[in-house]
């Protein structure tokens, strides 16, 4: 999963489909955690409450965050008939070690 840091919130896209969309909009708590694929004992976690969810701009997102983590310009991954979103978490606790 992919994330953004955008004014001090979490932003996670997503498409209504998945699961993941569907618990949050039933109980917007949420936790995630990530590590450093190079130093796995180094790790981030927050937790948070999802405050906005929007379709908004969304595959623009996608497509964004595709550039950053790949290098490429365009997700390869969209499901035609699926809506994507974009989740927006401001974390509430956050922890982390760095090792």
């Amino acid at each position: 999963m992919w994330i953004d840091l955008v004014d001090e919130h979490v932003l996670v896209n997503t498409t209504r489909e998945r699961v993941k969309a569907k618990l949050v909009e039933k109980d917007p708590r949420v936790s995630l955690s990530v590590r450093d694929e190079y130093q796995p004992l180094t790790m981030l976690a927050f937790q948070g409450g999802v405050v906005g969810i929007s379709e908004d701009g969304a595959v623009e997102h996608i497509h964004a965050l595709a550039k950053k983590y790949t290098g490429k310009d365009r997700f390869a991954g969209l499901t035609p008939g699926h809506t994507r979103m974009i989740l927006k978490i401001p974390p509430e606790r956050v922890v982390s070690r760095i090792l």
